[in-house]
């Protein structure tokens, strides 16, 4: 009975571990946007990382994201290295772009922030 129950238990524990460590890690999921379907303006948006906010500020000209500018940065390092997602962004013209190493987890936060704005109405200028 004691060589069932660890035969069957043990390959359930494995399985568990082996799915959640396949899982995505943190933060929230970032969607991608239909660059066609948004209007030329200015647009903010923000999402929070640990407590701490990121806030973008992106135009759009003629479907294309023209400038990102990040209002309000994480701190550290890891926030200052993630900064660089926003060139990638600006070449690909997409959110589907390979997140910094190193600064994984502040890298979405800003792919968020970039989303949420997107998926706003546009601000006057």
């Amino acid at each position: 009975m004691k060589k069932l129950a660890l035969f069957t238990i043990i390959p359930l524990i494995c399985a568990g571990i082996i799915f959640l460590g396949c899982r995505q890690r943190g933060g929230a999921r970032v969607g991608n946007i239909d660059l066609t379907k948004v209007q030329d303006g200015n647009y903010g948006g923000n999402a929070v990382l640990a407590g701490n906010l990121v806030v973008v500020k992106v135009t759009v000209k003629f479907h294309k994201i023209t400038d990102i500018l990040v209002a309000r940065a994480l701190p550290g390092d890891r926030g200052r290295l993630a900064l660089l997602i926003i060139a990638r962004v600006m070449e690909k013209q997409t959110l589907s772009v390979p997140l910094i190493e190193g600064a994984e987890q502040e890298s979405r936060a800003i792919l968020k922030a970039i989303e949420n704005a997107l998926k706003s109405r546009p601000r006057p200028n």
